[in-house]
């Protein structure tokens, strides 16, 4: 939704910043749904944004219900 996004760190990098940064919670925002949430939250981010897959969605209170069980 930004016309000049950040760089993508990834997973990758994601678990890098983790390793350095232990004693702050991480964020992790952009390109997240369903299918790699877990996996993000797994590398090191203690919480994530969900934009897109939430307003997407027909229903976002369910979504959220499913997002929140991860």
């Amino acid at each position: 939704t930004k016309e000049n996004p950040d760089p993508i760190v990834g997973l990758d990098g994601l678990r890098a910043i983790r390793k350095l940064i232990r004693e702050l919670p991480i964020v992790a925002i952009g390109g997240i749904n369903l299918q790699n949430a877990k996996s993000v939250l797994d590398a090191g981010a203690d919480s994530i944004a969900i934009i897109s897959d939430l307003l997407s969605s027909q229903d976002i209170a369910q979504r959220m219900e499913v997002f929140n069980k991860i």
